[in-house]
């Protein structure tokens, strides 16, 4: 699963990408910390490395801060900076063009397969929150934004 977006990638939808750019950093090119496997976006510069290019970013996926302490992920796919982290992760959703129109919808559709499931499969409702869950030992595609609406689901209160 590719940090930035989270979307599922493979040798053949992905690059190597250097979170401090080479042509800056050459210090830092080989380091390993400084490597990521990037999706290819669709083959476009729409989002993700192609489109951080040369830029650092405020916000990256080694950060030990949870992504929902940076970001607001909504149920139809869109992401917003958190207000009290605004420039912040303003600026990497931006720069790496997290809300593209194409991220959006494939997150839109990761969240609302998992809520169906939720909702609408008792018999299979722990089943699907074990498999979410931080302790499980697979991620799926677009782990945060769902993780981020069904966290959102359990905390309202009971009508």
């Amino acid at each position: 699963m590719y940090g930035y977006c989270e979307n599922r990638i493979d040798a053949q939808t992905s690059h190597i990408e250097h979170l401090h750019p080479q042509s800056r950093y050459p210090q830092k090119q080989l380091d390993y910390s400084n490597l990521l496997a990037s999706c290819e976006a669709g083959g476009k510069k729409a989002h993700c490395g192609h489109k951080k290019d040369r830029r650092l970013l405020p916000i990256t996926p080694l950060d030990p801060i949870e992504p929902s302490q940076h970001f607001i992920f909504a149920a139809d796919g869109h992401i917003y900076p958190r207000p009290e982290n605004n420039n912040a992760a303003d600026t990497t959703i931006k720069v790496l063009g997290l809300d593209a129109k194409r991220l959006v919808t494939m997150r839109s559709t990761a969240i609302s397969t998992i809520i169906a499931l939720l909702i609408n499969s008792p018999e299979e409702r722990q089943q699907t929150l074990d498999a979410v869950s931080p302790s499980s030992d697979k991620l799926y595609e677009f782990y945060s934004a769902i993780r981020y609406q069904i966290d959102q689901l359990t905390t309202l209160p009971a009508q």
